[in-house]
């Protein structure tokens, strides 16, 4: 099966979200709400039929010290958010979490089950204090 970056994301695709370390609560070890917050939609990058490693060195190829999580689609999806393929020049893969069909910005009930939900394959550098 070949990939179709326009196709609709199916329930079992697994979707990479890349974590910056702001995005990082060191205390508790995991990622914040805010890792879901942007007004401009949450970037993911569907699997789009390449293997973990494949995907997640794609995902970090440019952002140094950036962790990497993956949520499961159909889980995504079931929490009441929109999912939508959203390919761009520099990235087949790219998809969108939204808060529905006609709104972007992701409530923070939503933003928050999803930093529950997502599971972390590997922390951010930690620079807690440091410029980035």
């Amino acid at each position: 099966m070949s990939f179709i970056p326009e196709s609709e994301i199916q329930d079992n695709e697994i979707l990479y979200r890349a974590i910056h370390p702001n995005f990082w609560n060191y205390e508790e070890d995991r990622p914040t709400s805010a890792l879901f917050k942007d007004r401009k939609g949450v970037s993911v990058d569907r699997d789009g039929d390449r293997n973990k490693a494949d995907a997640v060195n794609f995902l970090l190829t440019f952002r140094k010290n950036f962790g990497v999580g993956e949520l499961n689609a159909g889980q995504t999806r079931n929490i009441g958010t929109y999912l939508k393929p959203d390919k761009i020049p520099e990235n087949d893969f790219h998809a969108l979490i939204l808060e529905s069909e006609l709104k972007v910005q992701i409530s923070n009930g939503k933003a928050k089950k999803l930093s529950q939900m997502i599971n972390v394959i590997n922390p951010p550098a930690n620079l807690e204090g440091q410029s980035i």
